[in-house]
């Protein structure tokens, strides 16, 4: 794909004149579209080839994180530095970069290491520093798999940190990426014609389905990220199996929304998750919208399944009713 600068890289670039002198800043953001350009011709292209099941890992992933970013941060980039901004945008450029060598173990350092280093023409002795601080925080943005403490990531990084004496945010920077990753989910990252031919390993297959599926809404206006998903009622068992997945991604982003809260002030914002789901089936549709996840914890509270904290999210009553509908619309 040919490469359009967006808006957050405009940003980057403009703090980064801000913060130096225009020669200075120009030096960084020289460097930024080197390494960007190399990564977006020779790396992220060859990863469908590696992972050929995986939702899309390609150039557009990398500007949609970008975007995402963007979003996030909205009206508060005066809280950030241009070397912030430059440190965030080679995150995002190398985060998924191991990739090539396939899904598994993509974010260890020791991958995007490698990378890094075949990226570097100039004294390496100079960027040393700067890789170190990279390898650490995009390699933090997957947890890959792991449960409870174990999952954060973010505690084992500095909260402030230099590169060529500049201070930067590194852990905050690091949040922004992971949150942001997660919410760069949708249609764009999956391919309808594969899907709907049976192209994609049966494990893989619920997964971009989910992706087809879903469109969110990073709303700092009303501090929430609103999920709207779109689905086509096929049969029964295959309904329940997406509102089942669905329900797990649900509640993970919403548990991805509350740890940025508790490390990024840029994320404090996002007090809520709001949900609604649209079932088209036949003739009818089936809207359910009165599911907002919050952080208020009444204490001695567990956790529950969404379809206990609110009734219309209960699958078997989902499916009753569209039934219902059906026979109804059926016998008009």
């Amino acid at each position: 794909m040919s490469w359009i600068e967006n808006d957050f890289e405009k940003k980057i670039k403009e703090k980064l004149y801000t913060q130096f002198d225009e020669i200075k800043g120009d030096e960084y953001y020289v460097r930024y579209k080197e390494v960007r350009n190399k990564l977006i011709k020779d790396i992220y292209p060859e990863n469908a080839a590696a992972a050929p099941n995986l939702s899309r890992h390609d150039p557009s992933h990398i500007a949609d994180v970008m975007n995402s970013i963007h979003r996030v941060i909205g009206d508060k980039y005066g809280y950030l530095t241009g070397m912030d901004l430059y440190f965030l945008g080679l995150i995002v450029l190398f985060h998924d970069s191991g990739i090539i060598k396939g899904r598994k173990e993509h974010h260890v350092r020791s991958r995007i290491k490698h990378i890094y280093d075949s990226m570097q023409t100039e004294d390496r002795a100079r960027y040393k520093q700067e890789r170190r601080l990279v390898l650490r925080a995009a390699s933090a943005h997957s947890s890959s798999g792991k449960e409870g403490r174990d999952a954060d990531t973010m505690q084992p990084l500095p909260v402030n940190d230099g590169i060529d004496g500049n201070d930067v945010k590194v852990r905050e920077m690091a949040v922004l990426l992971r949150f942001a990753d997660e919410l760069s989910e949708g249609p764009h990252r999956t391919s309808l014609y594969k899907l709907n031919n049976g192209l994609y390993d049966e494990e893989s297959k619920i997964y971009h389905q989910y992706a087809s599926i879903t469109h969110v809404h990073i709303d700092r206006g009303s501090n929430s990220i609103k999920l709207t998903y779109n689905i086509d009622f096929k049969d029964n068992n295959s309904l329940r199996e997406l509102l089942e997945f669905t329900y797990e991604r649900i509640h993970k982003l919403d548990q991805e929304r509350k740890f940025a809260r508790h490390y990024s002030t840029i994320c404090d914002v996002f007090k809520e998750t709001k949900v609604v789901i649209n079932i088209e089936h036949g003739e009818g549709e089936l809207t359910i919208d009165n599911c907002t996840l919050t952080d208020l914890v009444i204490p001695g509270d567990s956790h529950k399944p969404l379809q206990e904290l609110f009734r219309d999210y209960d699958i078997d009553q989902i499916i009753a009713k569209i039934n219902s509908e059906q026979r109804s619309l059926e016998n008009a």
